[in-house]
């Protein structure tokens, strides 16, 4: 996402249980969130 020209908001955190999250800013200034969780099959 970094090299699409998004910056880094919050660093990644995990946040329990496996589960990592993070927050990113588009170039737009809008907030993205992501997640990571090894528990979710989709």
């Amino acid at each position: 996402m970094l090299s699409l020209g998004n910056t880094a908001d919050a660093p990644i955190t995990d946040v329990g249980d496996n589960r990592l999250t993070a927050t990113v800013k588009d170039p737009a200034g809008n907030i993205i969130g992501l997640t990571e969780s090894p528990h979710l099959n989709l």
